[in-house]
């Protein structure tokens, strides 16, 4: 299986629909869903996902999406801490 790690940006893009590589980013994410890749993410990915996402759309509302997004990331990435992948 081919594996990937996501960038803030990929994740940025799947959530705003205004952004330019919005339909490749929600592409990669739905191989992703459908085991087709392996995605990775990182603690630090998700603190600059959390930080784009409260600047654009304020606290609340960006907390709201980070909670949502870090369910459904728990179902379909790894998280890579120090090298080490955790499933």
């Amino acid at each position: 299986m081919n594996k990937i790690f996501l960038d803030t940006n990929v994740l940025v893009s799947a959530i705003d629909t205004t952004r330019e590589n919005h339909k490749k980013a929600i592409s990669l994410i739905e191989k992703i869903k459908e085991k087709e890749i392996q995605g990775f993410i990182s603690t630090q990915i998700i603190g600059e996902f959390y930080v784009s996402l409260t600047r654009s759309l304020g606290g609340i509302k960006a907390e709201s999406i980070l909670k949502r997004a870090l369910i459904l990331a728990s179902d379909y990435f790894s998280l890579m801490i120090g090298g080490e992948a955790y499933a």
